[in-house]
C-alpha cells in the first residue's frame, strides 16, 4: 500500500518495493527514495543496507515493463531472498490481472498473465510445501483483482504439496482461480455488495457466475479442460448442496477442490465492505468447523499445515 514519505508539506505517496529486486534492473528508468523521502541516484551504490526503497505511483507503468521483462531472471535468482521474490511476483501478476480484467467484456489478451502465471509455479515448485505471500496479501486493499491474484497464488502453494500436479496442472489451477470471478464484474454492484440474503432472481444470478466466468475464458482463448473444471466448479460441496451441478464428493473435479479453499480463505482474509478481515489463523478454524463446509477434509488439513507452519502437535491441535 502507498505510504507518504518526505516532508509532510509536500509528502508523496509513494509504494514501497524491494531494493534487491530494483538493483537487478541496471540503470534504473526512474529515481528510487529512501524512506525518509531523499532520493537514492545509484541504488547498486547503496550495496545491503537498504532493505526497502520506495517509487513514485507515475513510475508504476516502467516497473510494469522491468518485471514483464525479467521476471524469470528475478525468480531465478536464488541470491534473492524467497520474500522478494514473492513481492516481484505477486506484484506482476497485480499488473497483470488489472489490466486483463479491464476488457472483461471482451476478449482479454491473457498471454503476459500466462507468463507470470507460469514464473509463478516456477517459483513455488523450489518452496513447495512453503506459503511465502501471506504478510504480502495483508498490504493491499481488497479489489477483484487482489482477490484473483490472492486465490491463485494460494490455489498453486496448496497444489505444489500434492506431487500429481506437474508445471501444466499448476498453471491451470492458477487460471482457473484468476478468472473464478471475473464475471462478477459486469453483475450489478447491489448484489455483490449486499449484506444480507439475496432475492430468488439474484440468487439464479450469483449462481450462474463461474460458467459465465469460463465463458469469459473461453472466449478469450484459454480453452484448457482442467482450467475450466477449476473455475465453473470452485462452489461445489462434497455435501452436493454446491452449484451449479451439484457434485459431491470425488465427483468435484481436484483443481475445482484447491480453487475452493483458495477463494474462501482469501474472501475470509480481507477487509470488504460487508465484512471485516478475519485473522488467518482464526479463518482457518473456521473453515474447518462444521466438518469444513463441503470443503475436501483432507486438502483442507493438507493447508492448515501449508499456512500455519505447524512444528509441533499443539500448534497442529490449536489449528
Amino acid at each position: 500500500m502507498p505510504t507518504a514519505t518526505g516532508d509532510s508539506r509536500n509528502a508523496v505517496m509513494r509504494i514501497p518495493a524491494p531494493a534487491s529486486i530494483l538493483a537487478t534492473f541496471s540503470p534504473l528508468p526512474f529515481m528510487v527514495f529512501e524512506a525518509g523521502g531523499n532520493a537514492i541516484i545509484d541504488l547498486s551504490d547503496a550495496g545491503s543496507e537498504i532493505a526497502e526503497v520506495h517509487i513514485s505511483p507515475r513510475d508504476l507503468p516502467a516497473l510494469r515493463a522491468l518485471l514483464r521483462r525479467l521476471l524469470r531472471a528475478i525468480v531465478g535468482n536464488h541470491d534473492i531472498s524467497q520474500a522478494d521474490r514473492s513481492w516481484a511476483i505477486h506484484r506482476a501478476m497485480l499488473y497483470e490481472t488489472a489490466a486483463a480484467f479491464q476488457q472483461v467484456n471482451e476478449r482479454i489478451p491473457t498471454g503476459h498473465l500466462l507468463n507470470v502465471s507460469l514464473e509463478a509455479v516456477r517459483f513455488q515448485a523450489h518452496a513447495a510445501g512453503t506459503f511465502p505471500y501471506l504478510d504480502i496479501f495483508f498490504s493491499v486493499p481488497y479489489s477483484s483483482v487482489t482477490h484473483a491474484v490472492k486465490a491463485a497464488l494460494t490455489a498453486i502453494a496448496l497444489a505444489s504439496t500434492d506431487r500429481r500436479f506437474g508445471a501444466a496442472g499448476m498453471t491451470a489451477i492458477a487460471i482457473g482461480a484468476l478468472f473464478a470471478d471475473v464475471s462478477k464484474l459486469t453483475m450489478p454492484t447491489e448484489i455483490l455488495m449486499r449484506d444480507g440474503p439475496l432475492n430468488i432472481d439474484e440468487w439464479r444470478l450469483m449462481r450462474q457466475h463461474t460458467i459465465r466466468s469460463a465463458e469469459v475464458m473461453h472466449r478469450s482463448g484459454i480453452v484448457i479442460p482442467s482450467a475450466l473444471r477449476a473455475t465453473i466448479s470452485h462452489h461445489e460441496l462434497t455435501d452436493g448442496s454446491g452449484y451449479p451441478d451439484m457434485l459431491r464428493g470425488d465427483d468435484i473435479p481436484m483443481e475445482a477442490r484447491h480453487v475452493a479453499i483458495a477463494d474462501i480463505f482469501s474472501a475470509m482474509t480481507a477487509d470488504r465492505a460487508f465484512q471485516a478481515r478475519v485473522d488467518p489463523f482464526d479463518a482457518l478454524t473456521e473453515m474447518s468447523g462444521d466438518g469444513g463446509g463441503g470443503l475436501d477434509p483432507s486438502l483442507l488439513r493438507t493447508f492448515v499445515q501449508l499456512v500455519g507452519g505447524l512444528d509441533s502437535h499443539d500448534e497442529r491441535q490449536a489449528a
